[in-house]
């Protein structure tokens, strides 16, 4: 006869399982475009994670239009994710000896439609970066300019809680740095005669004369970003600092607002 000691435990043992799995679902990514005009999203993982929407190609988000899909779990990572997404904008489709290529304004990734890792950045555009979607470990996120700017992001964090606040901090760019870019860093559409104005270039770093040789510093130009968006990353020798370094623990979703 089973004692009653062993099935309370058993019960108690049971409804914890049952618990923890219907609290920790997979964290969400959900992009949303606010801007006037259609955008091509590029989804790069870091190396050695995985491609998160893998043989889709690229796909378009409409005005208003929004997507959601799990940030997936790499077996080797313990349900994390590192990598960055941001939109490219004015794309077209073109077809060479047979394959089909996009060449994007701002936000290019080698002409190809799916933005993999080989893939470098060939034009400007506002990262949001990404690390560590697991739980119960917290989850980072950060607006990067390293790259340059074509439009503003806002990255809002929901279902989780803050480590030092109650809240999920926000993350974001909201200036329209193409109003007030640097002439000489001015991005314009091309074939346009450089106008309309698309990107702004971030020249990152400058060399001055240093007692141990040259030092490396944040750029004029990079100091200009970090003015106008004080919350984000605008430079490579920048430190991660409490305000462009986001974190969120139990996150539930990660939305990035394009334009917003």
């Amino acid at each position: 006869m089973i004692s009653t000691d062993l099935l309370l435990t058993t019960t108690f043992l049971v409804l914890c399982m049952c618990t923890l799995s219907t609290a920790s679902p997979r964290a969400v990514l959900t992009l949303v475009n606010k801007c006037p005009f259609t955008i091509w999203p590029a989804i790069q993982p870091h190396s050695g994670h995985a491609a998160l929407m893998h043989g889709i190609g690229a796909f378009t988000l409409d005005t208003l239009a929004n997507v959601s899909f799990p940030a997936f779990p790499f077996p080797n990572l313990k349900n994390s994710w590192y990598g960055q997404i941001w939109a490219r904008t004015g794309c077209t489709s073109i077809t060479i000896n047979g394959t089909e290529y996009l060449s994007c304004a701002t936000g290019d990734c080698g002409l190809q439609p799916d933005c993999s890792r080989e893939n470098i950045i060939s034009t400007p555009a506002t990262l949001a970066q990404l690390q560590g979607f697991g739980k119960p470990s917290p989850s980072f996120y950060d607006v990067n300019l390293v790259h340059g700017f074509n439009l503003p992001i806002t990255l809002t964090a929901h279902g989780g809680k803050g480590i030092k606040h109650f809240s999920c901090p926000t993350a974001d760019c909201t200036a329209d740095l193409l109003q007030t870019c640097p002439e000489k860093f001015k991005r314009g559409a091309p074939g346009e005669n450089s106008w309309p104005v698309v990107a702004c270039y971030n020249l990152t770093i400058g060399r001055v004369p240093h007692h141990r040789g040259v030092k490396l510093v944040p750029s004029w130009n990079s100091k200009f970003f970090e003015s106008a968006c004080p919350n984000a990353l605008t430079n490579d020798t920048q430190e991660y600092k409490p305000s462009t370094l986001h974190s969120c623990e139990w996150l539930r979703e990660l939305k990035i607002i394009f334009c917003n």
